[in-house]
């Protein structure tokens, strides 16, 4: 360390440090996003943590009722050219290729069904299992129909998450 001196008041001369060198300060980089768009939609129609408010929960219904119905018309459109070739072995191929969409997209559709109940019911203040009540003939249904599309969600934070405040 270099010393220079200097000369105040009193007689003695009195010694500072020399200035430090230069040393670059880190430079701040904004961290990326934790989640972009696919993950956001990934999470949203798998993964039962979290709320959802009553806008989201519509809209992902209608979007994937749009979508179920593009599909099954798809195979409607698919089947009507095969129904020729039926009885060929090519035929039974692609009608259970049509079946085998069919059930896939079938269980894909009620995971995000359910999924989208649960955080439904989360935002209601109510347990994720409420979502079985929709698999009750009728009742079940028409309840869990009235409740996740008409009734307010707890306002603020609860023990499922932030308040969506969409």
């Amino acid at each position: 360390m270099t010393m220079t001196p200097t000369f105040g008041r009193s007689t003695e001369p009195q010694f500072h440090a020399a200035p430090a060198p230069f040393v670059p300060t880190p430079v701040y980089v904004e961290p990326a996003p934790a989640r972009d768009w696919a993950d956001t939609l990934v999470a949203l129609l798998f993964s039962p943590q979290g709320r959802i408010s009553r806008r989201q929960y519509r809209l992902s219904r209608i979007g994937f009722a749009a979508l179920w119905f593009a599909v099954a018309y798809l195979i409607g459109q698919a089947r009507s050219d095969s129904l020729a070739a039926m009885t060929t072995h090519s035929g039974l191929a692609l009608a259970l290729a049509e079946i085998a969409v069919v059930v896939i997209v079938a269980v894909i559709g009620l995971t995000i069904s359910v999924v989208l109940s649960i955080k439904r019911w989360h935002d209601l203040g109510k347990s994720g299992w409420w979502a079985l009540s929709g698999f009750a003939p009728v009742i079940g249904w028409l309840w869990q129909m009235i409740h996740c599309n008409f009734m307010t969600g707890t306002p603020g934070a609860n023990a499922y998450g932030d308040d969506p405040q969409i």
